[in-house]
């Protein structure tokens, strides 16, 4: 069994840069800038791909909704 953790600041940052570069349909576990950033940061492709998906969430020039599950530092 793996021990979740907070996400930290700097990874929330980096997250929103990835999010920044990425179309919304690329925010998966198969992307490899996502699979390169999770390697970095230690969480998994899935953790890195959920992450963008809840900060598409506050975006509102989508027209799509990303997911609710957002966290007071991801807001």
């Amino acid at each position: 069994m793996t021990t979740r953790r907070n996400w930290t600041e700097g990874e929330v940052t980096e997250a929103l840069s990835l999010y920044l570069r990425l179309p919304f349909g690329k925010f998966h576990s198969g992307t490899p800038q996502i699979i390169r950033m999770a390697e970095r940061i230690g969480r998994t492709p899935s953790a890195v791909a959920m992450k963008l998906s809840n900060l598409a969430a506050l975006d509102d020039t989508l027209p799509q909704r990303g997911l609710g599950n957002l966290s007071e530092m991801d807001r």
